[in-house]
């Protein structure tokens, strides 16, 4: 006499067979990944490349010397960043910051959006965090010097719209419309007391 089948339908038969993959591929996936990883590489003609693809953001500033390489950075070199990072916010703010952050919140008024609000503070994230490098690299060719003062002025201002704009991001976040707009009827955000 045979055994006894254990499934009757194809369909027990199909999620034992599963069950079974499941437990074997668990018990075996580090071999099964590594293997699969060989076989993209292989098919793909992938190939390890130890240069980054990508230049970083003070490369591309960097004037080439007469060779097309990269030249030593000293403090011209990071002086210029600085200077760079702060005609950018210049720019980016216009005349008065005031008024830049201003717009910003009638901007929000209208849509009731707060992506533009948003987008500001990570357009300021993102010179901070530059102007951050290259005081921190002024700092170690030159020590605290004029350049360093100049780095450390533009970084100032940046930081203050910064926290102006996340102050109204906050606020427009946990107010109702009706209350964001009496306050800033009242003039009572910090942006209004430059």
């Amino acid at each position: 006499m045979g055994r006894p089948k254990l499934y009757h339908t194809p369909e027990e038969v199909r999620a034992a067979n599963n069950a079974k993959s499941k437990r074997s591929y668990e018990r075996n996936k580090a071999d099964v990944n590594a293997r699969r990883a060989t076989q993209y590489r292989t098919k793909s003609g992938w190939k390890e490349t130890t240069k980054p693809t990508r230049k970083r953001r003070t490369e591309i500033d960097a004037p080439l010397d007469n060779r097309g390489r990269q030249p030593k950075k000293g403090i011209a070199f990071w002086t210029k960043i600085t200077e760079g990072f702060a005609e950018k916010h210049s720019v980016l703010i216009g005349e008065s910051r005031r008024e830049y952050v201003d717009n910003l919140y009638h901007n929000f008024s209208i849509t009731h959006r707060k992506n533009g609000i948003r987008d500001a503070i990570d357009e300021h994230d993102a010179i901070q965090r530059g102007l951050h490098k290259s005081q921190e690299e002024i700092l170690q060719l030159d020590g605290i010097g004029k350049g360093w003062e100049r780095s450390n002025e533009v970084l100032k201002g940046v930081r203050d719209v910064m926290h102006a704009i996340e102050e109204l991001l906050i606020t427009c976040e946990t107010l109702s419309s009706d209350a964001l707009e009496l306050m800033h009827q009242n003039k009572e955000l910090m942006y209004q007391q430059w």
